[in-house]
């Protein structure tokens, strides 16, 4: 009997626990005895190869072996609705019918979270009963996708020969046999992403009892699922970070002395940028290489990169030889920061070998290099230990190598078709980290050529509503918004869409990548709610111009977890026609807000752009005339 058929079966002894409860009550004893068969030689070889996965892991520090998770993992804290909630509190909650997103930035450890979390539940499968699902979604692919998620779920975790049915196998997900545990969500191929999130919506919807733990850098599509209670990582204090530290394998002297300096004053300096296991294992590398700590994200990249590509040769001691491609750093920084904006804007993260070396090719012609493709791959996976083998394929060390490099690419980008450029990155790929950093790197560039040419007519046409009118308020909401989700039973907003080629698509993240960043849609979540309630409002505007249909637009959503009682929690999507209806409610208010939040963003950019242009003008004028190197007299 194989461990997993051994938990399933001591769940039947008792028959009064986990799943087990219900689907004896459907199948009667034998039948549940077969099924379980079933589930167990269907599902018994995902299991053990989810456990290898995520048993070790690599980071940039370890160059040719993995580590065991466990010796390296800090646990970590979440946030919700105010508390905090630690890791092995929601390891806790998801064994029982919870339903969690897990929202983190780059670097935060969500992945290391979602791995430790799989391990523990497969490790104490005796307990809950529960056959755990792991899959990291960044291999999601159109075609796997096409026959639905519940088809991809069954097509990517069970064993070919022995496969259970489709009707069996979802049975086990309506009677809960089943925790989902989806990592990087942020990570799926933008053409299939907004696909795959509803099709997730539609399971959350379908399968109520199924237990399920997803994972993404911040979102706000994903967040407004309500299904979904979501937990925000926290960043890390003073002791976790010496925890990361002694964790990690590393020159016992250098941590020390690190250790020394956090204890004496750095970490309250700089604790900004220790928020994550990510960035305080950038700083160990850095302070090794270098005694300056830097104080902006993109130069802890810069010097990590510098660390890496020279701690190469400085290892090798008196027998020093040159990196494979024999390219001076400055120069393969080049060809590596061209290779990931190409890569990038493929929305490719996983490379088979020969992709490494059509990608790099690519890059040293662009770059005008004539170093092979082949060196050059070898130099990022063995010199520089970006590229990191994984199973058959190769991987970035962490995704925000790539983010950081591209950004790079195009802060020098001088060709005309920049802002072209940059638009097309930074909307690419839905949360992703290189605006934030472009904007590090060339805030200049990137507000007066493409943020403030973009915004202009939206800030003139706003500038010219009046607010609290129907027709102001319809402005406004075309603008932003293109549907508002909301309660019909306390009448808050609790969730919004809208279109990439709106103000309101660009603006909800475009305000995250400044630091800190700025809200500047989701105010409208802010009290006060639309309407006490719709019935009530329904009520007391009797004779309105309410749509006939209206309460047939009400959804049911599955129990909020925030509730003490089971009810079901129904919502309404408003549209640019409901407006008139709303008019005596909160919206007009909440659209105004929204306009004021916009125009403030807009001004101060466009003072911004106004002083530099101005700091130019004086430049200009003091050396107009004079040669830029001092003539000879």
């Amino acid at each position: 009997m194989t461990g997993l058929e051994a938990a399933l079966a001591g769940a039947a002894v008792k028959e009064g626990m986990g799943p087990a409860k219900g689907l004896i009550a459907k199948f009667g004893r034998p039948a549940y005895d077969r099924f379980i068969v079933e589930l167990c030689q269907c599902f018994q070889k995902h299991v053990e190869n989810s456990y290898d996965r995520c048993r070790y892991v690599k980071n940039v520090l370890y160059r040719d072996n993995s580590v065991e998770l466990k010796t390296q993992y800090v646990n970590i804290l979440f946030e919700k609705s105010g508390s905090l909630i630690s890791d092995q509190d929601i390891s806790k909650s998801i064994r029982n019918l919870s339903r969690v997103l897990v929202s983190g930035t780059a670097g935060a450890g969500k992945t290391m979270f979602m791995k430790w979390l799989t391990l523990n539940l497969i490790e104490e499968l005796v307990h809950h009963q529960k056959i755990p699902l792991f899959l990291e979604l960044r291999y999601i692919t159109e075609e796997s996708i096409k026959s639905g998620f519940v088809n991809y779920l069954l097509a990517n975790t069970a064993r070919a020969e022995g496969r259970v049915s489709m009707d069996r196998f979802k049975i086990g997900l309506e009677l809960g046999q089943f925790i989902l545990v989806l990592d990087a969500v942020d990570e799926i191929k933008p053409a299939i992403r907004d696909s795959v999130v509803d099709e997730i919506r539609i399971f959350l919807r379908d399968y109520p009892q199924c237990s399920v733990l997803i994972s993404s850098r911040p979102d706000e599509e994903l967040e407004s699922i309500q299904e979904l209670s979501v937990y925000r990582t926290q960043n890390m204090n003073q002791d976790q970070v010496i925890d990361v530290i002694n964790k990690l394998e590393f020159d016992v002297d250098v941590k020390n002395a690190l250790l020394v300096k956090l204890k004496d004053g750095l970490f309250q300096e700089h604790k900004e940028f220790l928020s994550n296991p990510l960035l305080v294992t950038i700083m160990l590398l850095n302070f090794d290489h270098s005694a300056d700590i830097p104080t902006k994200l993109t130069s802890f990249y810069r010097q990590a990169f510098e660390a890496l590509y020279q701690r190469h040769d400085a290892a090798k001691g008196a027998y020093r030889r040159g990196h494979h491609a024999g390219l001076p750093l400055d120069e393969y920084e080049k060809v590596f920061s061209a290779f990931c904006f190409d890569s990038f804007l493929d929305s490719k993260v996983e490379f088979s070998d020969g992709e490494l070396l059509d990608y790099f090719r690519a890059a040293a012609l662009y770059c005008n290099v004539s170093s092979s493709p082949r060196d050059l791959v070898l130099d990022a996976m063995k010199s520089v230990c970006v590229i990191q083998r994984e199973g058959l394929d190769n991987v970035f060390a962490h995704r925000t190598f790539q983010e950081y490099f591209a950004a790079l690419f195009l802060s020098r980008y001088r060709e005309d078709d920049f802002v072209d450029q940059v638009k097309d990155t930074a909307l690419h790929w839905r949360n992703n980290n290189v605006l934030k950093m472009l904007l590090e790197l060339a805030p200049e560039a990137v507000e007066q050529k493409w943020l403030a040419p973009s915004l202009k007519s939206t800030a003139y046409a706003l500038r010219r509503t009046k607010d609290g009118t129907l027709a102001g308020t319809t402005r406004i909401f075309k603008a932003f918004y293109g549907s508002l989700e909301v309660n019909i039973k306390t009448g808050h907003i609790i969730g919004f869409s809208n279109g990439d080629e709106q103000p309101g698509g660009r603006l909800s993240f475009i305000g995250m990548a400044y630091n800190p960043p700025i809200s500047l849609t989701r105010i409208i979540f802010r009290d006060p709610p639309l309407f006490a309630s719709l019935d009530d409002y329904i009520e007391e505007n009797r004779g309105g111009d309410f749509p006939d249909n209206i309460h047939d637009r009400i959804t049911a959503h599955g129990p909020d977890d925030d509730d003490d009682d089971d009810d079901s929690v129904e919502t309404i999507d408003i549209r640019v026609e409901d407006i008139k209806w709303l008019m005596n409610s909160s919206l007009p208010k909440k659209m105004s807000m929204v306009k004021a939040n916009f125009l403030k963003f807009y001004d101060d950019m466009a003072d911004r752009i106004n002083r530099r242009s101005s700091a130019m003008d004086r430049l200009r004028t003091r050396h107009v005339g004079r040669s830029p190197i001092r003539r000879r007299k």
